[in-house]
């Protein structure tokens, strides 16, 4: 990029900030006059699948700088380096860039710019620039919705015990790869997930090529909640929290096309490949497709101490958004 793009970018940058009204925000973003580097950095920025594996916290103190521009190719380049030597040509590259624009370079690595923009106002402006980063989710159970999927008591049916903790998807690409994000395609704090991450690399050949939805969980959640909305808090009792955090694996995204029966046997024949200690396999149940039944099912897990369950129908695929095909049970919600 030249300075003149580079400075109209910045300036770009510090107006949308300031403007409270989205509309005028997408205006902006339209009318800019290098529509086709703006992309380029919005897509970085904030599109889940490039993934850098650098954040700018080491650079945080960093000071100094004159040149106004970037290179063309620089974060494709970082994209490139092998996983070793990234910090170190990410270092070498923006000690040159002056301050403010180093600013929101940085900014790209950590998936935000900062700038009070979404990916909705972005692929409103450029319609489909973003890939939208999506999962599953399960509806609250009502019989109209139960009896859409299961018109009659006697069909079959899958459930789980519903796990209270934080939604997480990790995409297993290789060993140096194992990127953890949250369900709205944010990547994950490194403190809490250490452990995980851990067991997955000792088990690389279990996992490798994957796409797991999971839900991280603790015994104490209330203080596991606590740290993990608390960035960079780390002191006694949150490494005691660290320690009893789990991961609960529940269905692979990467065979979304294929029926939850054949996803749940891969699962299956996974969990018995390895040895486990952060890692759990959520447990399937198939069971008839008894509506009262199923209420006093989720019950009786209720009075254990569970959330609920959630039913999920067996042959459905895996739907990127809230589905039909899943259903929670859930205290407050089960049937009277």
């Amino acid at each position: 990029m030249t300075v003149e793009q580079c400075n109209k970018l910045i300036s770009l940058f510090e107006a949308i900030k300031k403007e409270s009204r989205s509309t005028k925000k997408i205006k902006l973003l339209k009318d800019f006059p290098y529509p086709d580097y703006l992309k380029k950095f919005l897509a970085y920025a904030y599109d889940p699948k490039y993934v850098f594996n650098v954040t700018s916290k080491p650079f945080a103190k960093m000071k100094g700088g004159i040149m106004p521009d970037i290179p063309n190719d620089f974060f494709q380049n970082v994209l490139s380096k092998p996983h070793s030597e990234r910090m170190r040509y990410v270092e070498r590259e923006i000690g040159w860039m002056a301050p403010s624009f180093r600013k929101y370079v940085l900014s790209v690595f950590d998936k935000d710019l900062g700038i009070g923009i979404n990916i909705k106002t972005i692929n409103t402006a450029f319609p489909n620039l973003i890939s939208e980063f999506a999962v599953m989710l399960a509806f609250k159970q009502t019989e109209e919705k139960f009896r859409q999927v299961y018109p009659t008591d006697d069909g079959d049916c899958y459930y789980n015990i519903k796990i209270d903790g934080v939604r997480c998807v990790i995409d297993v690409r290789d060993e140096d790869n194992i990127l953890f994000y949250s369900r709205n395609g944010k990547e994950m704090e490194e403190f809490l997930i250490d452990n995980i991450r851990a067991e997955i690399r000792q088990n690389i050949k279990v996992f490798i090529g994957h796409k797991l939805d999971c839900e991280i969980a603790s015994n104490q959640f209330q203080k596991f909640m606590k740290i993990y909305r608390r960035k960079n808090f780390v002191n006694m009792d949150s490494i005691l929290i660290k320690n009893s955090v789990r991961l609960y694996i529940f269905d692979l995204i990467d065979m979304a096309d294929k029926p939850l029966y054949e996803r749940v046997n891969t699962l299956f024949i996974m969990s018995t490949c390895g040895k486990f200690r952060f890692l759990n396999f959520l447990q399937y149940y198939p069971v008839k497709s008894d509506y009262l039944k199923l209420g006093e099912l989720a019950r009786e897990y209720i009075r254990k101490g569970e959330e609920g369950i959630i039913v999920k129908k067996m042959d459905a695929p895996y739907e990127f958004k809230r589905s039909n095909y899943w259903l929670k049970f859930k205290n407050k919600d089960t049937i009277d």
